[in-house]
């Protein structure tokens, strides 16, 4: 019980600290679906971005 509560804390705190998520359009021109998605922190800390690739 104390690590649900404990896991619940660190979701509240790290959904603090984004400011905005960014998915973008999917691209399949090289016959894989591979759709981008940019994290935005709050106090312009960084900008993650994050490529996911699917399909064959």
């Amino acid at each position: 019980m104390k690590a649900k509560k404990t896991l619940k804390q660190a979701e509240k705190r790290i959904a603090e600290l984004i400011d905005k998520i960014i998915v973008h359009e999917p691209n399949k021109s090289s016959g894989k679906r591979v759709q981008d998605i940019e994290i935005h922190f709050r106090f312009d800390v960084a900008v993650s971005t994050i490529s996911v690739e699917t399909g064959k």
